[in-house]
């Protein structure tokens, strides 16, 4: 149990989907609903997915600023999160930054740095950073995922996250969904 709690605590987050799928030089509006499904971890019994809802504006300079909420262990929070997309002809890059406030849990808030590359097609995978209450960052994150966008906007994803750095391994991630409307 106590593996899984570290491993949703330092994953439990959105991603700003939004500048993903919008096109180079073109701005536009997203929101966003992530939810935890299931954890490859066969030790852990009474797994309880957190969920995060989102809504991103991307700038036509590739910016990107998202405002999020949502709760992760039962402690609910607020979140801002800032992502620079330099695009490509084939391939694309985001860096980002997070901060995640805890309403009821202080001393406890969170910085998450991520460097992501994602294809044109939204196969992406992220390699990313760690920071509790102000601490150094410690990088041992990754993420690989792929979003289905449909005609009218709407957009559904599927995610698997771990820490390499965490006792639990990076073969006992979280597989997560995700729900988005881009306009």
């Amino acid at each position: 149990m106590k593996k899984i709690l570290l491993i949703t605590t330092l994953i439990g987050f959105i991603f700003a989907n939004t500048g993903m799928l919008t096109s180079k030089e073109e701005p536009g509006m997203g929101a966003w609903l992530s939810y935890e499904i299931a954890t490859l971890d066969s030790d852990v019994e009474d797994f309880k997915g957190d969920f995060n809802i989102g809504f991103d504006y991307m700038t036509t300079i590739g910016l990107e600023v998202a405002l999020n909420m949502g709760e992760t262990n039962s402690k609910a929070w607020k979140g801002l999160e800032l992502t620079y997309h330099y695009k490509m002809e084939k391939w694309n890059v985001g860096l980002s930054w997070s901060r995640d406030l805890f309403d009821d849990f202080e001393e406890n808030d969170e910085d998450k740095l991520w460097f992501t590359g994602y294809s044109n097609n939204t196969l992406y995978g992220g390699f990313g950073g760690l920071s509790v209450n102000g601490n150094d960052f410690e990088f041992d994150l990754i993420q690989v995922g792929k979003i289905w966008t449909f005609e009218m906007g709407t957009s559904i994803g599927i995610s698997y996250e771990a820490s390499f750095g965490s006792d639990a391994g990076i073969d006992k991630g979280i597989l997560a969904v995700d729900l988005g409307y881009t306009f």
